[in-house]
């Protein structure tokens, strides 16, 4: 009974029998409900355990304070001393807030401190190979707003962008990208946002239009005086190229 209360499908399924025959519609309808009940139970374990699997993978490095948000003994990331990322407005500092000295061996801390408060939609976070994250208040940070800019837009095999064209149509005849991001679509750069770009080839990010806005935010300056960005009136299509043993996918512009 307490099946049956637990599962009312097998309810259903009882009384149908109990109103037939012993036959032909019975035996299916008792194997439909055991198999809808069998389904659903083991669901709902497998979706747990997806679950649980999830809280076992190390979370984000907490604040200095707070406890580790993980129950499932996952444990949370460790930083490294001068580390910094922007999180709720924030930027965060690795451990007690100090940077390293040159020549410091950094030390693993397993907590953030606030090192700065940023009005909403000013953290920027250019990444670990420039400046620290930093919120960005006047035209002062212009120069790193358009630095953290030139970083994301950086031509890299796999990456999202892997050729920029800043004036015109600015791809020759069978000029070679590494790489194939979005089949080699061509998307509208930033010159009309003052950082003078015309047109990329790969995809666009949300950390682009970030930078883009926040640069015309801030009031910056244009890089260029004019946008001369003529349409591409190119093709450009995937292939292999390279040699036996080191064959790359690469956009390729047709001639």
């Amino acid at each position: 009974m307490r099946l049956l209360r637990r599962y009312p499908i097998l309810v259903i399924v009882v009384r149908l029998r109990r109103g037939s025959s012993p036959s032909r519609v019975g035996i299916p309808l008792v194997v439909t409900g055991l198999a809808v009940v069998l389904g659903c139970g083991l669901a709902t374990c497998f979706s747990e355990n997806r679950a649980n699997q999830s809280d076992c993978f190390p979370r984000e490095t907490p604040l200095c304070g707070e406890e580790c948000a993980n129950t499932c003994g996952g444990g949370c990331r460790e930083c490294l001393q001068g580390d910094t990322e922007c999180r709720n407005g924030h930027v965060l500092r690795c451990g007690d807030g100090k940077a390293p000295e040159a020549n410091q061996v950094r030390t693993a801390y397993s907590c953030f401190s606030v090192a700065d408060e940023c009005a909403d939609g000013t953290c920027v976070a250019p990444g670990a190979s420039l400046n620290p994250n930093f919120c960005a208040r006047s035209v002062n940070d212009c120069d790193a707003i358009r630095a953290a800019y030139e970083a994301t837009i950086f031509p890299s095999q796999g990456g999202s962008v892997v050729a920029v064209v800043r004036e015109g149509s600015g791809l020759a005849p069978d000029a070679v990208a590494e790489g194939c991001p979005d089949d080699c679509a061509v998307v509208h750069g930033d010159c009309n946002a003052g950082l003078g770009t015309c047109w990329l080839v790969g995809w666009r990010t949300d950390t682009m239009d970030f930078l883009a806005d926040l640069y015309q935010r801030m009031g910056c300056p244009p890089v260029t005086s004019t946008c001369n960005c003529a349409p591409l009136g190119v093709q450009l299509t995937c292939r292999q190229t390279g040699t036996y043993g080191d064959y790359r996918s690469a956009c390729v512009v047709q001639p």
